[in-house]
């Protein structure tokens, strides 16, 4: 599952806000174990 995870980063623009963002989002959403909704709150607070 990690390489899955790192496949998905990798993919990702680093040199964009949005890259840095989406990177963020999937790293914080593995790391703490959280599904989609969970992290839209977050997002939303």
């Amino acid at each position: 599952m990690a390489e899955g995870i790192i496949a998905m980063i990798e993919t990702l623009d680093r040199g964009t806000l949005r890259g840095l963002r989406d990177r963020t989002l999937l790293l914080n959403g593995y790391a703490g174990g959280l599904r989609r909704p969970e992290i839209v709150v977050r997002l939303w607070r």
